[in-house]
């Protein structure tokens, strides 16, 4: 599944690349230029300016994810001195941190996309959002190893703290993805209202929602785990499947527009 997985990852990020290269891709819609928002005095009182601050590249955050997915779910594949994936996660049953660490690097660039396509353009909104993500995958990897600490029955006292610790930090996960994703709702909804705007194409809800569903489902995996506190048998295989299914669909949503008319 894993071998399926990354596969899949780099036929995406190869594919894209080519259709890039190939000009079929609209530069109008590909780029997207972000400001700076910043505060001055202006005849006594306080005055909003916003200066320009850089471009970024559908299509390149795009390749970049698929790229990413690819590279670590490649590396987990391949035995090594240093990481033995199928020792570690398939036989012992331990927690698999690249699994984590790769999210936290591919689920802000994919949030980072879906906020441009939301209409946000302030570059220090972007930048919070996208660390609110990462923040997110943290918590994500420390509750996967404070459950891991929770069931070895070593010692009742300390198992029992170490399962309070992946319960706060699983529910610190989820405030901080909804509060990302409230921010994204709330955009979306000023400019859906907004009488100088157009509404934003359907994809771009049908993007927002699939993806605040997809982070989800990522959630509701470990949450499982945790009500039974113990690691699930099928939590691994939930994994690269919702990997694979929720990145590909996500990738291609995102990547349609800026090809064709919608």
């Amino acid at each position: 599944m894993n071998t399926v997985a990354y596969v899949f990852h780099l036929i995406n990020a190869v594919t894209i690349l080519g259709l890039t290269l190939g000009g079929v891709v609209i530069e109008d819609r590909d780029t997207y230029k972000t400001t700076y928002q910043y505060t001055t005095w202006n005849n006594g009182t306080l005055a909003q300016e916003y200066v320009d601050a850089y471009q970024l590249h559908i299509s390149t955050l795009m390749i970049f994810f698929s790229a990413l997915s690819f590279a670590f779910q490649l590396f987990a594949s391949i035995k090594t001195p240093w990481y033995d994936w199928e020792t570690l996660v398939v036989k012992q049953k331990k927690p698999h941190p690249l699994r984590f660490i790769e999210y936290a690097i591919s689920a802000p660039i994919m949030f980072v996309a879906i906020s441009l396509l939301s209409g946000i353009r302030n570059a220090h909104l972007i930048a919070a959002l996208a660390v609110l993500v990462c923040v997110t995958m943290g918590c994500g990897l420390v509750a996967e190893y404070a459950l891991d600490r929770a069931i070895d029955k070593l010692d009742r006292a300390i198992d029992d703290e170490m399962y309070m610790v992946a319960w706060v930090a699983h529910l610190f996960g989820w405030v901080s993805v909804s509060t990302a994703y409230g921010i994204l709702f709330a955009t979306t909804n000023i400019v859906v209202h907004s009488d100088v705007s157009e509404e934003p194409p359907a994809f771009v809800w049908a993007i927002i929602i699939f993806q605040f569903l997809a982070f989800m489902s990522f959630g509701f995996v470990q949450f499982a785990q945790l009500i039974v506190r113990r690691r699930v048998e099928w939590s691994e295989k939930a994994y690269i499947v919702l990997s694979l299914v929720a990145k590909t669909q996500l990738t291609w949503n995102i990547f349609f527009s800026v090809l064709v008319d919608v």
